[in-house]
């Protein structure tokens, strides 16, 4: 049996655990077929007056559009800016390596007010540089996702860089690989699935304040 395979049991738990943490998802398809205006549980008759809405209101697929677009703009920058930090951390183990990480994950626990404030007043001074990147642009708000999603793909690039056994890189370095090689050759294809992992939570972060951003119906274009 191989050690490294997780046992029935915890197979058994993870599997309650995210069946528990989906309830809330699940939940909502239901709740979708109401025939009432507001969001409810269905009493006795099904409707689909709410998927019609989706269908008919062209404001729906603009927003899904907007949104999609902010999405992967700020999943794709905060991802490679997660990859380049996490195997500069790896392969060059600074001597201030903590204080590099802390720095990076400042936005984890900076009050949410704080943050706003921070990405406003750098949204306004980038608009009066260039108007297509402001508070008010899709390429502005996709910007500062980008810098408040970062943390968390860094996180998972860290995680599966120190599963990395270092002999690899130590073997293709005495081999005479460059960086380059090492980088892009012997390294990322070994955390491909952290990467990938750190891109897909990036893009339901993103989405997810998108959802909250009050701004979202109106970021089309450059400030005017």
């Amino acid at each position: 049996m191989n050690a490294s395979r997780p046992g029935p049991v915890i197979l058994i738990v993870a599997t309650a655990v995210a069946l528990f943490l989906l309830m809330p998802l699940i939940a909502v398809i239901p709740v979708s077929f109401t025939p009432a205006r507001f969001l409810s549980m269905p009493s006795g008759t099904l409707s689909l007056r709410h998927y019609q809405a989706l269908i008919d209101n062209p404001a729906w697929g603009q927003s899904i559009l907007l949104s999609l677009r902010i999405g992967i703009l700020s999943s794709a920058i905060a991802t490679v800016l997660a990859t380049m930090f996490g195997l500069g951390i790896w392969m060059f183990q600074p001597r201030f390596t903590a204080l590099l990480i802390g720095f990076v994950l400042l936005p984890l626990v900076v009050p949410p007010v704080v943050s706003a404030m921070t990405l406003y007043f750098l949204m306004t001074a980038l608009s009066s540089v260039n108007n297509w990147i402001g508070y008010d642009t899709w390429l502005g708000v996709a910007l500062a996702h980008a810098v408040m999603i970062t943390p968390f793909a860094v996180v998972l690039v860290l995680v599966a860089l120190y599963q990395v056994d270092r002999r690899i890189d130590l073997a293709a370095r005495g081999l005479g690989a460059n960086l380059s090689t090492r980088a892009f050759k012997i390294i990322i294809p070994n955390i491909k699935f952290g990467i990938a992992t750190a891109a897909l939570l990036s893009f339901v972060l993103s989405w997810e304040r998108e959802r909250h951003n009050p701004a979202s119906s109106h970021v089309d274009g450059p400030a005017r």
